[in-house]
């Protein structure tokens, strides 16, 4: 499976974490908002509360139990998206093309306006100026480690997990970017960047682990069968 996918995730976790911290340090009050309560102190510590930390775990257990049941395969974690209806798209140069409206290729959630109207284009779904939730990838890739990513993504988003709305999708890549001041966001928008932040990182973590462990058993499988 690809290394460098990999490695990319790895620096993307590094990053992530290190803008938790900075994010951390602008938390002075407490929030809500629908599934997740944020308790803020000076020391600040954040409490999910019960349904979202219940989904959380269904969210694992539940793609855990689907990557293995597809036997790891990426076309076939694709097929299951698109029967429940999200459209999985391929475009040609997917990574060139979305960056010209600062997207990646994976998950894309609700997108409005010009933006949409590129998107629509780009991807021949032509939705107008409201886009609908889609899986955009290159047409010639189909890496595993990526696809089970925002695969557990989606499935996220699926399960009603916070974090997808279109504000805190906008928050979390204008913060990856660089271009964001922490100081001038509301409670609000810290909490949802917050939650954008946990989302993308549970998924980077899962996709992690759950290829090392499918390489280890291979390997163990590989080793045993030289053996007979």
């Amino acid at each position: 499976m690809n290394i460098f996918q990999r490695i990319a995730y790895f620096f993307m976790s590094q990053k992530e974490k290190s803008l938790s911290k900075k994010l951390n340090k602008h938390f002075e009050t407490s929030a809500t908002n629908s599934t997740s309560k944020t308790v803020i102190s000076t020391a600040y510590t954040m409490t999910l509360n019960s349904v979202t930390q219940k989904n959380i775990e269904l969210v694992k257990t539940t793609v855990t139990g689907m990557v293995k049941q597809f036997n790891y395969h990426p076309g076939k974690l694709l097929d299951f998206i698109i029967a429940k209806g999200t459209p999985v798209v391929k475009i040609k140069d997917a990574t060139k093309k979305l960056a010209k409206i600062k997207l990646e290729p994976g998950f894309i959630g609700e997108i409005t306006g010009l933006d949409a109207i590129y998107l629509g284009f780009i991807s021949g779904l032509n939705m107008g100026l409201s886009t609908v939730p889609l899986i955009a990838i290159e047409d010639d890739k189909l890496d595993t480690t990526f696809i089970i990513h925002e695969f557990y993504k989606w499935f996220s988003y699926y399960k009603g997990l916070p974090g997808f709305d279109k504000a805190s999708q906008e928050l979390f890549r204008a913060s990856l970017a660089g271009k964001i001041n922490m100081k001038s966001l509301t409670l609000k928008q810290m909490t949802g960047l917050r939650e954008a932040i946990n989302r993308d990182q549970e998924a980077t973590d899962f996709s992690l682990l759950i290829v090392r462990e499918f390489e280890a058993a291979k390997k163990i499988q590989e080793n045993g069968e030289a053996n007979v």
